[in-house]
């Protein structure tokens, strides 16, 4: 198993976690040195200013000496093995904090909004929405009253509203119009100023058939920019408002088209999915799986696009989805999104959704814009040994991603196996939640014996020594 890398936060109150645990920090002024080297990461700041910074111009004698005490009591808890020190380093003329741009969630939420930009609307929508969720309240909102972090807390919030200006954006050119107007008219109450989201809003209003309000909208806004700032509203909002005027037919929700962007080539990493017992469960309540199969490829389909996936088809087989990814850490991050929203789904009685999802990436094969060959045929046999709430990777999948496992889950090794019509064994990896100390995870591993159990009509990856339980397997929805 990988060990677990830290991640540090900042995107809400500062926060240090490694694996499951959340560090502990020390006090105020110890936490406050933590934020500063945060906020310049990667680059020295010297002991002077960071006396300064911390004490203003209230700066103790014994400064220096201070500070070397709280690295050494942040360095327990970061790096508690010791020396040789690889984050928190000292230099010659101070201290750096050194971390790769997956350890800080600012530069991550940061990658991502610059994917979306090059990215078309479903998946752009798909990387902000993943964005967006990275926070938990103002950047450094433990720090809102700190010189040192002003400039960047302002620069952080900023970002996060013109992120969700761009998801709305790209939501608006997926013509989900009538579901913004509720969430845009509590921005433009909490940012009156911002045109933007003004003429967003307006937009929405217009589409919704609602034109008298989008233009009484405009005017509110008109008149408190001029008793504001003294000023007119921009000219995207003066011709919004002209083509309003005029129902100008540019102005509609643009007609679904299906996109065919081009399928990813070279080395591909699968990700396909199958609900369990899925055809009882519509032979008994058809009607409630027709509720719970949308919801089901409502969150299949948004985190596909959310961790960078192109989803290629669904439904071909069952209820089967299938997904490329050009990263195999990103299908593991994805796949461990679905299981633990759909185990936190509340689902309609006698329609409650169990997915198995196979992972395998290997070379593609595209042949009338579709993916064929060994290495899809690999991940459908892969597939077909697993049980519901379980997701397994190949060796191939497994030795690209285990640098790179989502927080709280590692793998678990099952052995080789023989795969059905396939004549190479292949190695077999379970992702799972990492147990913590008062759990006990329910666990099912194939038999060691496959051929015995291929002889009996088994699957060896559903072998069970004992009745399997209906449950979920426990921590999904709590190891993240």
């Amino acid at each position: 198993m990988a060990t677990a890398s830290m991640k540090f936060r900042v995107l809400g109150p500062l926060e240090v976690t490694r694996g499951d645990q959340t560090l502990a920090l020390g006090g105020a002024k110890q936490r406050a040195l933590l934020a500063i080297l945060l906020i310049e990461a990667n680059h020295v700041v010297g002991l002077e200013r960071l006396a300064e910074l911390l004490w203003r111009d209230e700066a103790p004698a014994t400064s220096d000496h201070i500070i070397e005490v709280y690295v050494s009591q942040l360095r327990r808890a970061l790096e508690p093995t010791g020396a040789p020190y690889r984050v928190l380093l000292r230099k010659p003329s101070g201290y750096q904090l050194q971390l790769s741009p997956d350890e800080l969630d600012a530069a991550e939420f940061q990658h991502l909004l610059e994917a979306a930009k090059s990215a078309p609307p479903e998946q752009a929508e798909g990387l902000l929405t993943r964005a967006l969720d990275m926070w938990r309240g103002p950047a450094l909102a433990d720090f809102s009253g700190e010189p040192f972090a002003v400039s960047e807390s302002a620069r952080l919030n900023e970002l996060r509203l013109h992120a969700r200006e761009e998801r709305i954006e790209n939501e608006l050119a997926l013509g989900r119009h009538g579901q913004l107007v509720g969430e845009l008219q509590a921005l433009v109450d909490e940012h009156p100023l911002r045109e933007r989201l003004c003429g967003q809003l307006m937009l929405a209003l217009y589409r919704s058939g609602r034109q008298a309000e989008a233009s009484d909208l405009y005017q509110r806004t008109r008149e408190r920019l001029v008793d504001e700032l003294g000023m007119e509203p921009g000219p995207d909002l003066q011709v919004l408002l002209k083509r309003i005027l005029q129902q100008d037919a540019g102005l509609a929700a643009a007609p679904s088209r299906p996109s065919t962007p081009a399928l990813p080539t070279g080395t591909v990493t699968f990700l396909l999915t199958d609900v369990e017992g899925s055809t009882r469960r519509w032979d008994r309540n058809p009607a409630a799986m027709r509720e719970a199969m949308a919801a089901h490829d409502a969150v299949l389909g948004r985190l596909v696009g959310a961790y960078g996936g192109m989803q290629i088809e669904s439904g071909r087989e069952g209820d089967s989805v299938l997904a490329a990814f050009t990263k195999a850490s990103d299908a593991v991050a994805g796949a461990v999104a679905m299981q633990r929203e759909l185990a936190a789904h509340e689902w309609p009685e006698g329609a409650d959704m169990h997915i198995r999802v196979a992972i395998h990436s290997g070379e593609a094969e595209v042949r009338d814009g579709h993916y064929y060959g060994p290495a899809v045929y690999r991940c459908a046999r892969l597939l077909a040994t697993g049980h519901g709430d379980q997701v397994l990777l190949t060796q191939a999948t497994r030795d690209l991603a285990i640098d790179a496992l989502p927080e709280g889950v590692g793998l678990r090794d099952l052995g080789a196996h023989r795969l059905r019509d396939l004549e190479r064994p292949e190695g077999v990896f379970q992702v799972r939640p990492r147990a913590r100390r008062h759990q006990r995870e329910a666990r099912r591993e194939p038999n060691a014996d496959p051929d015995r159990r291929r002889r009996d009509g088994q699957d060896p990856a559903r072998a069970s020594s004992g009745r399997r339980s209906d449950r979920r397997l426990q921590g999904w929805c709590v190891a993240g």
